[in-house]
């Protein structure tokens, strides 16, 4: 683990990561559904904003790699050793709140479209070019 966060300290490891974990080149969007409404963001703003505000550490028993923002975990890497295919060789979590805290903080515009669409940045051009 403590390879693996020297590894995530350099940002374009980092961004290849959230675009693999994330995205897997095959998602535009980062939707977070959260009381009863979804609220999109551009999948580089989202990305960009992880990379430039997350701050790479190990825990405290060096076995995670946890990513924080201004000290409050929003995500962290873990191995798991079970052979028996319940879990992955890495599980990779993210904290939900602080991750659509951090996003709505740093991606200012947004712009509902209705009830229970919101959308973000980059993000509004193309829901208003797209008939909902």
């Amino acid at each position: 683990m403590i390879k693996l966060k020297e590894f995530l300290l350099n940002e374009e490891n980092r961004f290849n990561f959230f675009n693999k974990s994330f995205f897997d080149e095959r998602v535009d969007f980062f939707v977070i559904y959260d009381d009863e409404a979804f609220y999109a963001f551009d999948k580089e703003e989202t990305i960009n904003t992880f990379v430039k505000h997350l701050e790479v550490d190990n825990n405290s028993t060096f076995q995670k790699v946890v990513f924080k923002y201004h000290d409050k975990l929003v995500a962290e890497l873990e191995c798991r050793t079970t052979d028996d295919g319940k879990y992955p060789a890495i599980l990779f979590n993210m904290l939900k709140r602080q991750a659509f805290n951090l996003l709505i903080e740093k991606i200012k515009l947004n712009k509902k479209f209705n009830p229970v669409l919101c959308v973000y940045g980059k993000t509004i051009e193309y829901f208003e070019n797209y008939p909902l």
